[in-house]
Formats: C-alpha cells, structure tokens, sequence
C-alpha cells in the first residue's frame, strides 16, 4: 500500500514509520512517501499514484481546512485520513464535511488503529468511487430517457426530481418545477386527479398504472400521458418518495383515432360502392329494357308488319320502302342507345386515344348534359401512363364534374391539364359557392372519400379546397413515365366541339 505522509514534525514521522513499517505481514505492506509541506505533497501526487494520504493540518505553508482542500482537489480518488494532535469534535465534523475518510489524533493513534483507519479510508473511498458511478451511470439513463420521470416527497408531494424529458413536456426548466406542488403547476381540477392518486399509491403501497391522464402544458397545450405511479418506501415499508413516469401518448393516439376513423370510412365506402353497384346494375337494365327492348320490339313488329305485306299480291311499293326507313332509324337510334351505354360504363376513347382525349371528350360532354359551361385546357396532346393511373385520373375528373353539377351552382368550370416538376397536374376550378371545410373530411362525403382513395391507390396526391361564394378547386398531382406529342401553345383549350 503507497502512502503520502504530509507531516512537518520529523518526531511524529519517525511515530507513523514505526507504527506502519514494523511487524509487516507479507499480507500488508506499506511503502510510505514523506513530505514536510504542502507544495512537495501536491508535487508528489501529480507524479505518483498513492493509495492513501495521510495529512497533518498544521503544515509550514497552508493550515487547516485550506490544506485537506487543495490535495482533494489534486486527487479526488485518493483517501484522506487527518492527524492532528488536540482533540477536536467540531474540527473533526468539520474536516470530515470537508471530505476527510478519517480523524485521529496522534496521542491516541496505535499501529492497529493506524492501520486500520487506512484500510478503512480506502474501503470507504473504493465504495463511494463505485456508488460515485453508478449514480452517474443512472443519471445518464434517467436523464436519457424519452419518457419524464418524476420525483416527490411522500408528506407533502413537492417535486424533488424532474429529467429533461419532463422538462421538454411541460415546458418549464428544472429549478421552476423543483420544490413546487402540483398546484403551483396546473388547474386545479388536473391537481386534484394528480393528488388524489398520488394518496392512492403512498396509501396502499402498491404501483398505480394510469392509461390516459390530461396534462396541460406551457408548449404543447394539452397532453394525454400514459402515466405509472410507484412508492419508494423505507426499511419499515413506510412511504419515502413516490416515483412517477410518464409516456406523452398523444400523437399515438391521435394516429390511432385516425386509422380508426380510416377503417370505418373505408367500411362505409365498401358498403356504399355495393350500393352504388347494385343501383347502377339496376339502371343499366331499366334503361336496356326501356330504351333497347321497346326499340327491338317496334322493329319485330315491323318485320312481321313487312312480313305480311309481302304476302299479299299487291301491296304499295311506297309503304314498303317507307317501313323499311322507319326500321333504319330505329336501328341507328338503337345503336346510338347502346354506344351511350358503353361511353357511360367506360368511354373508348379513354383506350384508343388515351387521358387528355378523353378528359375533353369528358369536359364537352358535361357541357352538353348539364348545360354548364366548361373550358378544357391541355399543354400536350398525349401522356405515357398505365392505364390504371389513367383510369383513376379520369374517374377522379368524372366524380369533381359530378359534384360541380349536383352541389357547386356554379356557371363555369375550367379544367387544366399541364407538366408540373415530373408530373402530371389535372386541376378541376368551378366558380360557384365552394365546397365547405367541415365536409372536407366528413364521413357522409363518399364521393370525396373515393376520389381520395382512388389517388393513393396510384400514388397521386389529391387536394381540394373551397371558398365560400367562389369556388372550389380540385387539384390531381399523378407521376407519369413522359410527355409525348408536340407541346400545344399556352392557352390553348377545347370548348363546345367533339375532339
């Protein structure tokens, strides 16, 4: 064992040699270091690693408390046992406050005592260098830890720790939060939850989880905190401290709240999309039994008509032919019939002459059916895209021009087709009474909802806005894979002809 001996008296020198260097065992060997001063005894440690110190206070250059200091400040680690040659009870208090493992005095000291107040003092400063880190290793974790964890008092509930996580949540430093009561922090009626349980946990003893607790912050605003509340007790299982972390669940929350709504939105969507099947699958055959089956019956009935005419010897070559024409015209107005059956369920020109033919052909014909003008404007002739974007692009445009003519009152519609940044921008802007912000995201808006649906779908990104007496703007932002065809001047629109 390496000991510095910090002694100005050769007399009491010769006293620590003797007591330390004879009858050694070979279990304990003690190598000593004299210095009669304080400046060699700093000297000494810089150089040297010591186990042990043991100081005189009344040295040539320092006295008292001044020396213990400055070699604790040289050394820290190192164990400190003070001499001193009058008993003293208030200096030894003093000396040990001041970071002293020990206190002897030189009259009283004998070897055993010596030897063991050393072996003693480097114990104790062994187990404090290791408590030293382990508080520091804690500390690291609690302050590191993304969720607040707090302290208090078992008697009158005061903050006596708060990590910085705790800090951040609620938006106060530390020394703001330490030594305050939940009611020098918050409304009275969150101080009276958050007391009342803490009562709850220091009376029974036991851990209290709380799933969802509102706190209101200085930063944030309110907060929900899922919060678990445990009693730090003494050796005869009384309360000391109750130990408090929390975890700000406000953002899953709300994530989870959204995908929620999101599933019974996506619920009502798929339970409106059969309804919007089966009564379009009942359209579809009303209008094939009205319109088509009338018109193939009148044209049976004049076959058989024709038919019988024939039979008879003379029959006027006028009617025939005249028969023959009102047959003709039943048959063009049938086929006309079942091409508009067709272009409703999906236009042929969507396939053969691609999305900005067939998103005019659209604009023209909504101005003929709802008699609501409508400018198409288009910056290029073709877009290279796959037919599934193409498709939700164009039922996107079909339902905005839908609800321009059910909701909107409006007496004008431009839709703009162009480039913008790699993508393909389709923005559908009526001039009527604009679409209102709380049936943006409603969940009777289903029509919304699908357009919304259909744009993710294809990895698009769908926007809609309205302002009250004019307008709303539905704009379509679709990847593409090239533009083709010649650019068309700016400006250029199709309004009111068949393309």
């Amino acid at each position: 064992m390496r000991v510095l001996m910090v002694e100005d008296d050769p007399s009491d020198v010769r006293l620590l040699e003797e007591h330390l260097l004879k009858g050694r065992s070979v279990a304990e060997v003690f190598k000593l270091v004299h210095a009669d001063r304080l400046a060699p005894a700093l000297e000494s440690l810089a150089k040297t690693v010591f186990d042990a110190v043991l100081l005189d206070l009344s040295l040539p250059d320092s006295q008292g408390i001044e020396a213990l200091g400055r070699l604790r400040a040289a050394s820290p680690g190192v164990p400190i046992v003070v001499l001193t040659s009058i008993y003293d009870e208030a200096v030894g208090l003093q000396v040990l406050h001041a970071g002293a493992q020990d206190y002897l005095v030189k009259k009283e000291m004998t070897t055993s005592l010596l030897r063991r107040a050393l072996r003693y003092a480097i114990e104790r400063k062994r187990a404090e260098v290791e408590l030293r880190r382990s508080e520091i290793f804690l500390e690291s974790i609690v302050e590191n830890i993304p969720h607040t964890i707090f302290v208090k008092d078992a008697k009158e509930l005061r903050y006596l720790r708060f990590n910085r996580a705790g800090e951040e949540l609620l938006g106060h430093a530390r020394n703001e939060l330490i030594g305050k009561s939940d009611y020098e922090l918050f409304p009275k009626d969150e101080a009276d939850f958050f007391t009342r349980t803490d009562r709850e946990v220091l009376r029974n003893c036991k851990v209290l989880d709380i799933p969802e607790e509102p706190v209101l912050t200085k930063g944030k605003g309110l907060r929900c905190v899922h919060t678990k509340k445990i009693p730090i007790l003494d050796e005869n299982d009384q309360p000391l401290y109750l130990l408090g972390i929390s975890e700000d669940v406000t953002e899953r929350q709300r994530a989870e709240n959204q995908l929620q709504r999101s599933f019974e939105l996506q619920r009502t969507l798929s339970q409106r999309l059969d309804v919007v099947r089966e009564e379009e699958r009942t359209r579809i055959a009303r209008e094939l039994h009205d319109e088509l089956g009338v018109r193939m019956t009148c044209m049976k009935l004049d076959l058989a008509r024709l038919q019988s005419m024939m039979r008879e010897s003379l029959f006027p070559r006028e009617k025939m032919e005249e028969k023959i024409c009102s047959m003709i015209g039943e048959v063009d107005a049938t086929i006309a019939e079942v091409q508009r059956l067709a272009s409703e369920l999906r236009p042929g020109v969507l396939d053969d002459l691609g999305l900005v033919a067939a998103i005019e052909w659209q604009c023209q014909d909504f101005e003929r059916r709802s008699g609501i003008r409508c400018l198409c404007e288009a910056s290029f002739d073709q877009i290279q895209i796959n037919p599934s974007r193409a498709t939700a692009a164009f039922r996107i445009c079909q339902e905005a021009l839908t609800n321009v003519a059910r909701h909107a009152k409006a007496t004008f519609v431009r839709v703009l087709v162009k480039e913008s940044d790699g993508h393909v921008l389709i923005e559908i802007q009526d001039n009527g009474q604009g679409i209102p912000a709380d049936k943006l995201n409603h969940a009777s808006s289903l029509g919304l909802l699908g357009m919304q649906e259909r744009s993710m779908a294809v990895g698009a990104r769908l926007e809609i806005a309205g302002w009250p007496e004019k307008g709303t703007t539905v704009t379509l932002r679709l990847p593409c894979e090239d533009l083709q065809g010649e650019h068309r001047p700016s400006g250029a629109s199709t309004e009111g002809q068949v393309r």
